[in-house]
Order: C-alpha cells, then structure tokens, then sequence
C-alpha cells in the first residue's frame, strides 16, 4: 500500500534543510552531513604525547637505577679493597709481629684504587688493624684485632674481630 503524497511530504518536513525521506529515514546530501573532521588527527596526537610521557619517564628511571647500581658497585670495591689490606696486613704479621709500620698500596696495581693499613700493636700479642679502601668518590674502613701465637715465623695471627667503621 503506497503512502499518499501528503504523508510523505510531511515526513520530509521532519529531515533538515535539502534532505529527503526514503525507506523510512532522513537522508542528507554531502555537503550536509556533519562528520568529525581531524578527530582521528587529535586521538592520534593525544595517544603519542602519553607514549613520549611514558617513554621518557622510563628513560629517567633507568638513568637513575644505572647510577645506584654504579655507586652500589664503587662502594662494595673500596670495602673489598680494605679487606685485602686487612689481608695484607694479617699476612706481614704473620712473618714479624712487631711489623707496624703500616702501608698504602695500589689494589690491583695500575688501577687507582688504594687501600692504607694502619698498625697499633701496643697492646701485643693483642694487635689493632685498620684498613681504609679507596676508589674514586668512595671510602670505606675496616677494623680487625688479631691475636699472635707462636715462637717462630710463620707466627699463627687469629682474628679476634672484624667489623667496617
């Protein structure tokens, strides 16, 4: 059953402005149609910057986790250089107990890093070690007191204490 003229003319009152009815909705022409222009461009642009956020912020963090892992690295070197002149030390002492005269070496030689031992054996048998390990921008100290046994060289040096100062 066809639609008389009168309904459909008022149904095409209903479209906006130079649109027609057909099968029962509005059609618009071309240049009537209201499309989003350059959202596309906008999401794009939006979703770029949060990615460079992302990107850089993540660049920040593993520049700053490079850098406390360098130092971590530097500051157990200079505690790892103390102890071989703790180890130096014990091992001078264990050819002339009444060496004291202290020592600063080259650890490992060429490198730069240094470690200084400082000797007090007032106390003998009883003697005080002090070993400071250097490496660049790092310093750590250790203390040891050993104990000296024996009647001849190699003298037995047991170790009473050890601790970082």
């Amino acid at each position: 059953m066809a639609r008389p003229a009168r309904a459909i003319a008022d149904l095409a009152s209903l479209c906006p402005t130079n649109g027609r009815f057909v099968r029962g909705s509005c059609v618009l022409s071309a240049s009537e149609k209201e499309e989003p222009r350059g959202a596309a461009l906008v999401v794009a642009l939006i979703v770029m910057s949060m990615l460079s956020l992302f990107v850089i912020s993540s660049l920040e963090m593993l520049t700053i986790n490079v850098q406390i892992n360098s130092n971590h690295i530097r500051d157990l070197q200079a505690l790892c250089i103390a102890d071989a002149g703790i180890e130096d030390a014990i091992d001078r002492l264990s050819d002339d107990p009444t060496w004291n005269a202290g020592v600063s070496e080259v650890f490992p030689s060429g490198s730069g890093n240094t470690y200084t031992v400082v000797v007090d054996n007032s106390g003998y048998p009883s003697i005080v070690i002090t070993s400071t390990g250097s490496v660049p921008n790092f310093e750590r100290s250790i203390e040891a007191q050993v104990e000296i046994s024996g009647s001849s060289a190699p003298y037995s040096v047991t170790t009473t204490y050890w601790k970082e100062i």
